[in-house]
């Protein structure tokens, strides 16, 4: 009987201790497969968190070598977004023309925002650029409101901005349901010329073109 108990009591810590091995064993790759989910689940959440930095450099962050904060890798232009407007990421479809808006009535009141959309540029000088405004200007024609009989009679002037000349070509909008004027101009700079639709007059925006104008070049893509 001695020798019995002996042998069942042997018998009952061998089996305990064999499933406390497997249970340990179980347990180990279920902590090895965990870690391993855990490995992937962090791979994951840092492809996740480089998707979002990604927009988030294309929307201002600069990416590595820009120093300005503030500065946007637009569809086709980049450059500093000026103080008070913002860069039209929502509205805008891929490679579609570059917008920024200033979420304030016009300079008339007749707009309830102010948008600047920036055209694509070539290559070209000052020459050019006021080539291409005077085409414009010639291709505008006098027009005359006729609900309130006011003549409305396009304009070309040249102005200076940052010490870049600009050339100006206005004409009415009324897309928005009011008679409003808006002037487009163009620029030359590091021999591109750049097309900007302003819906408001260049003067009442100066601080917002200047920094636009000194801080923008063409997107490489």
């Amino acid at each position: 009987m001695k020798h019995n108990d002996f042998f069942v009591r042997y018998m009952s810590l061998f089996i305990i201790a064999a499933t406390f091995a497997f249970v340990m064993m179980f347990a180990g790759c279920s902590d090895g497969g965990y870690l391993f989910l855990g490995t992937q689940n962090d791979v994951g959440g840092t492809q996740d968190n480089n998707s979002t930095k990604v927009p988030t450099q294309s929307s201002g962050a600069g990416g590595g070598t820009q120093q300005d904060p503030n500065f946007k890798e637009g569809n086709y232009v980049d450059l500093v977004i000026p103080n008070g407007w913002r860069y039209n990421d929502k509205d805008m479809a891929k490679d579609s023309n570059d917008q920024l808006v200033l979420d304030q009535p016009s300079s008339d009141g007749f707009k309830p925002v102010v948008l600047m959309v920036i055209v694509p540029g070539e290559n070209g000088d000052e020459t050019k650029a006021k080539q291409f405004a005077q085409e414009d200007h010639a291709s505008r024609y006098t027009w005359t409101d006729e609900f309130t009989g006011v003549t409305y009679t396009p304009y070309y002037k040249e102005s200076e901005i940052a010490g870049t000349k600009i050339y100006i070509s206005a004409d009415i909008n009324t897309a928005w349901g009011n008679d409003s004027w808006s002037e487009t101009f163009w620029f030359a700079r590091n021999g591109v010329v750049y097309q900007i639709d302003l819906d408001d007059l260049v003067d009442k925006h100066k601080d917002a073109l200047k920094t636009v104008i000194t801080s923008i070049q063409r997107h490489k893509k």
